[in-house]
């Protein structure tokens, strides 16, 4: 859910208490219970919208690593294939790895090896 849908009912939440506390309320401090829930509706709105644009930011991070990946494939196939090619100098594409993948490689390959068991485990 946007932040733009959740925006407008926490207004009419906001809006709704206020107009019961107005016919009447049984509670001794009805202001104080209105500052908490315009707080918590604020800082919820708030939270939600930042959470948004990090996710946003996330995304294009992503897509611009996949941007540079493909690249950096495209340039080294184009190199592998202005090589002269002989028997001993073929090389299996599936056992290279370019540079960049390197460090990201590290980070989540214990990620890979936890998710390998816990496949296993549910076999």
């Amino acid at each position: 859910i946007r932040w733009k849908v959740l925006a407008p009912t926490y207004v009419v939440g906001v809006v709704s208490y206020v107009c019961l506390m107005s016919l009447g309320s049984a509670d001794p401090e009805p202001g104080f219970n209105l500052v908490f829930l315009s707080a918590v509706m604020y800082l919820t709105t708030l939270g939600k919208r930042t959470l948004e644009l990090k996710e946003r930011k996330a995304h294009c991070d992503l897509i611009a690593e996949k941007c540079r990946r493909c690249e950096a494939e495209f340039e080294l196939s184009h190199i592998q294939s202005s090589k002269p090619s002989s028997d001993s100098t073929i090389l299996d594409t599936h056992d290279q790895r370019s540079e960049g993948t390197g460090h990201t490689e590290q980070i989540f390959e214990p990620n890979l090896r936890i998710d390998e068991v816990t496949d296993m485990d549910l076999a």
